[in-house]
């Protein structure tokens, strides 16, 4: 296929008679269609090599005096990707004359002279104020990953080819944008098809570095040429400035056959030094008066049956009540995971989260198709540190935003975008810890707050009070939970109602939340329906008005999407609601015949189960539970001594996709304290090994590592790691033949085997009770094996990390981290 023919290839937006336009291009998503592309090597001048740190320059200005210390405050020479700035991440450093200066931040060390903090744009140094300011290359900032980040931009370290170096995404302060990376003097022609009244659109930007050793942009220049076989001409030519984004916007001319070249070229001022020109998404199209919208609202932490159309006894979603009568509502949806970034990433790729990075999303679906995608998030776990900025147009995140600050961000991306479709991804952080409504709802339910408890009190302080309080916490809790939702209800109402009929909307969630359901509190540690259990609602044209009780996914969500808007979804694993709610037979019985697969805890051993028509396994260092659903929808009754273990566990695999054998789990406990020497444990069998593999630790508590051969297992528990990590092994005899198995623990020289329990040799089933088949205690840890079932991981796919060093400080205030 020639890449001319994108118009053919993109189809036409679906317009409203009488208005037929083609599709947008977005140009910097289709590298075929790029002819030519010249890049300079660095934008570093002289300099050879990257610096370790980086001198501060200045200008340093004094912001207050405490107790006889000045902080004086001055650019800061990175980009950091912070939001809270109360900790230095692993590997800054602020040195004076070799002297490495303690960090505290503003509230802790405004007094102590010799100290340094940081904002996303600002240094602060404090200093006794008799020594006066600071003179420019005093202090030094050494900061690793800053460093790795100015590799990247500079094309000769970067180790990207020349395609994916230009064609990317780039972040400047809360935003990453997709678009064209074009340091100066730099150019690429793109080989396109241009149609009467054809516009061409972005943003640009001139980046401010990631390491700025002193020295500056003076600005740059984009020439943006076009040619049609008659020879090169100008249409349009703008200066750029550093770290302002200037919208650039030209009507492009008639082109004879419509064929035609189009240059993008980038030139410096006086030097060529940090003149990192980004185009965001630039956008080939013809303006419509008749946009397409769609409306993702993604709402963290809300549980279904806190909502009034779901059941509620309070009166939590008035507005959102009636709106839903006019939409099709899903009664059992649930999610694959009780936190947050497995959920999304299922959500908008539409397959199991383990695949991202290696199968398409839906916004990398919508953009190529021509759509203008945006997402505005606040929550960390969906940040760029997390990878889930990848294929947005316009990918904002802002740590515990309020509601009506997302919808105004999302206001403006649609007027950005007022002549052409675009799907904007709404993501509302108010349902989540700490619960903070505006004072107007403070007090609708909620009474007096409890001893020990504050207006924005996290889980440890609530776990505490709710020890000595009991029901009166737990009471408070809820109602501070429904108060936020009587807020988004009042804000999402008035958003809708702007909108339109006319704009498909779709409502989910990515979790539940626990309040004491089976003892627990919050998210991320257990797999019960108040965590798995999510609204799935969606209304717009076409979209029959009505209620469905088929088990529906997060897996669905992408494919629901893209059928919305014509586009195919034959790829993903989920499947479109659509024909669900529409009623078609079909659709409803392939509904109800899926097993849906869950599991991926943040915290704690692993966790993993299946939904089997109304039947809910679950299973976890090696004990099972089995649910009707049908019958005990709160989950109380265990009914694993009359099910079909064998059963469930092949399906829970099936449901995953996965091999899920039932294998025997290695356990180590933790230490007392940091060992101080690797502690290496051979697993041995006569029959010998299938596969071995190590468990989840996606807060990275341990330093694990595995070595796999079919006669030995080799698991190495490093030094200075206090953590420990589940392993899991298949052997090729029966998992009851464990009477041979042994363990050698060695720490140095020292040896100590362990072996099975003669006791239950011969005697002990995988009956969903836990068996303890081997125990032992060496080197300072304990070491147990029981039988268990976990899913091996599948080609391609990787364990998902969710602890990221240079965000721990956001980690720590959502609760995710101790």
């Amino acid at each position: 296929m020639g890449p001319l023919l994108w118009l053919g290839v993109l189809g036409c937006s679906q317009q409203p008679a009488g208005e037929s336009v083609p599709a947008p291009l977005l140009l910097a998503r289709h590298g075929e269609l790029v002819s030519s592309l010249e890049l300079p090597p660095d934008s570093w001048g002289d300099a050879v090599d990257l610096p370790e740190s980086v001198p501060v320059q200045g200008p340093f200005e004094p912001i207050r005096t405490v107790a006889g210390v000045t902080t004086w405050e001055s650019p800061i020479p990175i980009r950091p990707r912070n939001l809270f700035f109360s900790k230095a991440p692993p590997g800054m450093k602020l040195q004076r004359s070799n002297r490495t200066l303690k960090f505290a931040d503003a509230s802790r060390g405004s007094k102590k002279a010799d100290t340094w903090g940081f904002t996303a744009d600002s240094l602060h140094i404090r200093r006794k104020a008799e020594t006066g300011p600071p003179q420019a290359g005093d202090y030094a900032l050494t900061y690793p990953r800053a460093r790795q980040r100015e590799e990247s931009l500079n094309f000769k370290l970067s180790g990207l080819e020349s395609e994916a170096f230009a064609l990317r995404s780039l972040q400047l302060g809360s935003s990453t944008r997709y678009g064209l990376f074009l340091p100066a003097p730099a150019s690429v022609v793109f080989d396109v098809e241009v149609p009467a009244g054809a516009r061409l659109d972005m943003d640009a930007v001139v980046l401010p570095p990631e390491l700025q050793d002193g020295r500056v942009s003076d600005g740059a220049v984009l020439s943006i040429e076009i040619e049609d076989g008659g020879g090169w001409s100008v249409v349009d030519k703008v200066s750029l400035s550093v770290g302002e984004w200037d919208k650039v916007g030209v009507n492009l001319p008639e082109v004879p056959g419509g064929k035609a070249k189009l240059r993008f070229s980038t030139a410096g001022g006086s030097t060529d030094i940090f003149d990192y020109v980004f185009l965001a998404e630039p956008t080939l199209y013809v303006p419509t008066s008749s946009p397409r919208r769609v409306l993702m609202v993604f709402i963290d932490t809300l549980r279904p049956d806190h909502m009034g159309f779901y059941g509620y006894k309070r009166d939590t979603t008035p507005k959102l009540d009636v709106w839903a009568s006019g939409a099709h509502v899903f009664e059992n949806a649930r999610s694959v995971a009780p936190w947050t970034l497995p959920s999304a990433r299922a959500a908008f790729s539409g397959h199991q989260p383990e695949a991202w990075g290696a199968v398409s999303t839906v916004q990398e679906e919508l953009s190529s198709a021509g759509w203008a995608t945006g997402a505005f998030v606040g929550n960390i776990y969906l940040s760029s540190n997390f990878e889930m900025a990848a294929g947005w147009s316009h990918h904002s995140v802002i740590n515990w935003p309020v509601a009506k600050i997302q919808v105004r961000e999302v206001e403006r991306f649609l007027k950005r975008n007022k002549d052409r479709d675009a799907v904007a991804m709404l993501h509302l952080m108010d349902m989540h810890l700490p619960y903070e409504e505006p004072f107007r709802y403070r007090n609708i339910w909620a009474e007096e707050t409890p001893d020990g408890l504050s207006d924005r009190s996290l889980r440890v302080s609530i776990l505490k009070a709710e020890k000595q309080e009991g029901e009166a916490v737990r009471e408070w809790v809820k109602a501070r939970y429904d108060q936020n939702l009587r807020y988004l209800d009042d804000t999402l109402s008035g958003l809708f109602e702007d909108l339109g009929e006319d704009v498909p909307v779709v409502i989910f969630s990515d979790h539940g939340e626990e309040f004491w359901d089976h003892e627990g509190f919050e998210h991320g540690h257990t797999l019960y329906d108040e965590l798995l259990r999510v609204p799935f609602v969606v209304r717009g044209p076409g979209v029959t008005p009505g209620r469905s009780a088929e088990p529906v996914s997060l897996l669905d969500l992408s494919p629901t999407i893209l059928d919305l808007v014509g586009l195919d979804h034959s790829q993903m694993e989920g499947r479109s609601v659509l024909g669900l709610a529409a009623g078609d037979a079909d659709a409803k019985k392939a509904m109800s015949d899926r097993d849906q697969g869950f599991g991926r805890p943040l915290y704690g051993d692993e966790r993993w189960g299946v939904i089997a028509s109304d039947t809910k396994w679950t299973t976890h260092a090696g004990k099972e539970a089995v649910y009707d659903l049908a019958q005990d929808p709160g989950e109380h009754t265990n009914l694993v001594k009359e099910a079909d273990l064998d059963g469930l566990r092949v399906r829970m695999g099936e449901a995953l996709d996965r091999p899920a054998p039932v294998s025997w789990r290695l356990k180590a406990s933790t230490t007392s304290g940091s060992p101080p020497e690797d502690v290496v444990v051979q697993v041995r069998h006569p029959e010998g090994f299938t596969r071995a593999w190590l468990g989840a630790d996606p807060i990275l508590k341990s330093d694990v590592e595995l070595t796999f051969s079919e006669t030995e297992v080799v698991i190495t528990y490093k030094a200075g790691a206090r953590g420990t990590r589940e392993v899991f092994i298949e052997p090729k005899a029966d998992v009851g033949s464990f009477g041979d198995l042994s363990l050698v623990a060695t720490e140095l020289e020292s040896e100590k085997t362990i072996e099975a329990r003669k006791a239950l040799v011969g005697k002990s089933v995988s009956d969903g009770v836990q068996h303890t088949l081997l125990r032992g205690r060496a080197h300072g840890r304990s070491f147990t094996v029981t039988y268990a079932q976990s899913p091996a991981p599948g080609e391609g796919m990787e364990q998902i990390r969710a602890f990221d060093s240079e965000v721990f400080e956001e980690l720590k205030a959502l609760g995710y981290v101790e």
